[in-house]
Formats: C-alpha cells, sequence, structure tokens
C-alpha cells in the first residue's frame, strides 16, 4: 500500500473484498469508522466476480480438453490389451 500510496483503509476494504466478496465490505468499512471506502470496495469486489467468471468460462475449455485426452488415453489402453 505504501507504494503505490493507498491509504491503510482503502487498502484494507479492497483485500476483504477480493477474498470474500462484496457483501462484507459494509460491515468491515464500519468496523473501521470509514463509510468513504464502501463505493471503491464494491466496485473492486464486483471487478473481481466479473473477471473470475471470464477467467471460469475461458478454463472451460482446457478443462474439458484433459478430460477428452484422459478418456481418449485410457480407451486406447484398453483395446491395446
Amino acid at each position: 500500500a505504501a507504494l503505490f500510496r493507498i491509504d491503510r483503509d482503502t487498502a484494507l476494504i479492497t483485500s476483504v473484498a477480493g477474498v470474500f466478496g462484496p457483501h462484507l465490505v459494509g460491515p468491515v468499512a464500519a468496523a473501521l469508522r470509514n463509510q468513504g471506502v464502501i463505493v471503491s470496495g464494491i466496485a473492486s469486489g464486483l471487478v473481481g466476480y466479473a473477471l473470475g467468471n471470464f477467467v471460469g468460462v475461458g478454463l472451460a475449455p482446457l478443462t474439458r480438453s484433459v478430460r477428452d485426452a484422459d478418456s481418449w488415453a485410457s480407451a486406447r489402453a484398453a483395446r491395446s490389451v
């Protein structure tokens, strides 16, 4: 946080939103007694959800290809015996 000159509350809220999601931003901001960081925390949590969805959709073909390669290899091994 010191490297990018981000205050402690914003760094903490962004971390909470990234790890636990935006639904915990409000209670953590209330515990910090800083309501000004709620918008940045919710926004970073929603960006994390959006990126996670795109990464998941992008990895689906990879996992399918690994699954199909495994079933192809086991079928080939069964035929050779």
